[in-house]
């Protein structure tokens, strides 16, 4: 994890704390953030009626991901009848099961992969940053990405609304900001 990320993260965790946050439960962010160090969170549909969101600061593609020796899946319309791994409440569960997958449900990347190389899932959606930056800690694990979808998605930290929330996202946003100056966050 570089260094601007591990600093956005602890802003954001310190934003969380500060507005006394009760983190989305259907989420279990926090537990995420534990686990995995990051989380990707979409910032779009019903999160938008609990949070706002900072100003994003990168935007990632959502990939479709099978076993390294998976011949049959190419794409998302493939998914008919398989079996993905994803997040509970994550868009790219919700999108898996639009194009007809059977959700099993995981908490992080890695339970992702390990279901993955065991044969006992077929494929999962998930932030191509995040699959880099696994292949790249994880350059043996039995993935690949076979199709990038379009449309890049913007990823913002959330804060509960309440009466702190214009103070708290400016002060976030003031911060991106200063990254993107001095070159800390392009």
């Amino acid at each position: 994890m570089s260094a601007v990320t591990k600093r956005l993260l602890a802003i954001c965790l310190a934003v969380l704390l500060l507005s006394s946050l009760a983190v989305a439960a259907e989420d279990d962010m926090l537990a995420r953030i534990q686990k995995r160090g990051s989380i990707v969170i979409a910032t779009e549909g019903k999160r938008q009626e609990k949070y706002t969101f900072s100003t994003p600061y990168v935007y990632t593609h959502k990939v479709l991901v099978v076993r390294e020796d998976n011949d049959t899946i190419h794409t998302i319309e493939d998914l008919n009848g398989r079996r993905s791994a994803n997040s509970a409440s994550s868009t790219y569960a919700a999108l898996a099961e639009d194009q007809g997958a059977i959700i099993t449900y995981v908490d992080t990347l890695d339970d992702t992969v390990t279901l993955l190389a065991q044969r006992r899932v077929d494929a999962t959606i998930n932030a191509q940053l995040s699959i880099l930056d696994y292949l790249k800690k994880h350059p043996e694990a039995p993935i690949k990405i076979v199709q990038v979808l379009p449309g890049a998605d913007p990823v913002a930290y959330p804060v509960l609304k309440g009466e702190d929330t214009d103070s708290l996202i400016a002060a976030v946003n003031d911060i991106l900001e200063a990254a993107r100056q001095d070159g800390r966050l392009s």
